[in-house]
């Protein structure tokens, strides 16, 4: 999946599949220190989640980057954001995520990326959340709806907010309230202003069934593209976890 911001700034998303297991491959590609991490996990879905991720991530950026994987360093900041250790003067900005069985990896050229992915295995509790995450647009939307409708469109509000939060190197200690994006079309961009010089282009879609995947891109849609329309179809790219 190919996103533009405008023509210098660039996103693509790769999705890549949990395993049941863990693959050597993708162990061997971790630093000592995450494979410490990785044995702390309690179970193996989160364990595999972690491997798979941090070793799909080196693959994407040993790509990106022209290097190999295994020579690509990987710091996480204070806040949780992970960091190249050795970044070269033109390094791409980086984001992942996951949920379920899904991770996300969002690579972009010339300005921050921020990606949300979650599943929607949670039901109980959404309607309680409206109200302390919620835009007051975002909240009379959602309040028109009931069941399956209702989920889809919680998702989407929710990850539209985590992929610009998390774009912003913040976290969830940003006024989530105070985003309040309730429907983009799918396909298109929508123009956020969280601040007088903070402007982000944002994406939603349904990458699988009952999934939904945001991208945040720093700066205003396609000059050339008026309707925000993306690049290209929003497709999974393969991930390569164990290979």
């Amino acid at each position: 999946m190919h996103f533009r911001s405008n023509t210098v700034r660039v996103a693509s998303v790769t999705l890549v599949d949990i395993p049941e297991d863990v693959h050597s491959d993708d162990l061997a590609l971790l630093s000592p220190d995450e494979r410490r991490r990785a044995e702390r996990f309690a179970v193996q879905p989160a364990r595999a989640a972690y491997v798979v991720a941090r070793a799909a991530l080196r693959r994407q950026l040993g790509q990106a980057l022209s290097r190999d994987a295994d020579a690509i360093g990987i710091g996480v900041d204070e806040r949780g954001r992970p960091f190249l250790d050795d970044p070269p003067h033109d390094a791409p900005d980086f984001n992942l995520s996951h949920s379920g069985s899904l991770i996300a990896i969002a690579i972009a050229r010339g300005g921050r990326v921020g990606v949300d992915v979650e599943w929607h295995g949670r039901n109980r509790g959404l309607r309680e959340l409206v109200s302390q995450v919620m835009g007051p647009h975002e909240a009379a939307f959602l309040n028109t709806l009931e069941g399956p409708e209702f989920r889809r469109a919680f998702y989407e509000c929710w990850t539209r907010k985590e992929a610009l939060v998390k774009a912003l190197g913040i976290g969830i200690a940003y006024p989530l309230r105070s985003i309040d994006i309730p429907v983009v079309k799918a396909g298109a961009a929508h123009r956020a202003e969280l601040e007088p010089d903070s402007v982000w282009s944002v994406w939603t879609s349904s990458p699988q069934a009952n999934y939904t995947l945001s991208v945040a891109l720093a700066g205003e849609p396609a000059a050339d593209s008026p309707t925000g329309e993306l690049d290209a179809s929003f497709a999974a790219s393969p991930g390569s976890a164990g290979s």
